[in-house]
């Protein structure tokens, strides 16, 4: 019976751990990626279940340790099971950590239409860099995202490289230069009846 309590105790501490940080890294993401929207609490909740698993991860660690010793079910799979999953949340923080750096890089913005135009292609370009967006119709929106280049960060406003935006429509294409944005930035930016940029 002791070896049983060991036994779920090592399954459900591994779990918890890995849930709740692969769901609050997930949330953090999303919301970038879909709305556009910079969740910095969630950051920081990230960092601190860093600290709060620690812990719950050593007690799961030893817990499915001893359950795996006793071998009391005859399946190997079966006893090493909790152990497995505390040990999987060593690779998991690390791709974390790896995804998070990457998506800090990014620049992601909202592109809303709120002209009469169907925008049949949007296009990005800068010096480093060109991206197709798609086609944007009249009321609808986008979620994009581009990696700023600093040309120079010494200062507490960094020089950014320009970008452009295109708008190709019926009538022809107009250019405008896009906001200006450093990495990790959220932006949610309307386009005007005269295809002009606001937020």
């Amino acid at each position: 019976m002791k070896n049983k309590a060991f036994y779920w105790t090592g399954l459900v501490c591994g779990s918890l751990t890995l849930s709740v940080g692969v769901g609050i890294f997930l949330l953090w993401w999303g919301a970038r990626a879909f709305f556009a929207v910079s969740l910095t609490k969630l950051e920081v909740a990230g960092l601190s279940w860093i600290g709060i698993s620690a812990p719950i991860g050593l007690i799961g660690l030893i817990a499915s340790a001893i359950a795996a010793g006793s071998g009391e079910n005859r399946h190997w799979f079966k006893d090493a099971l909790p152990f497995l999953i505390v040990l999987a949340n060593i690779p998991a923080l690390w791709i974390i950590l790896v995804l998070q750096s990457n998506i800090d890089e990014r620049m992601y913005f909202e592109l809303r239409n709120t002209s009469r135009y169907i925008i049949e292609n949007v296009s990005l370009e800068s010096a480093s860099f060109s991206k197709e967006l798609g086609r944007l119709k009249p009321g609808s929106t986008m979620v994009n995202f581009y990696v700023p280049k600093y040309l120079e960060d010494w200062d507490s406003m960094p020089v950014v490289e320009e970008v452009t935006v295109t708008f190709k429509t019926i009538d022809g294409s107009v250019e405008r230069t896009m906001p200006y944005a450093l990495m990790g930035w959220c932006q949610r930016i309307v386009v005007t009846d005269s295809l002009t940029l606001t937020q």
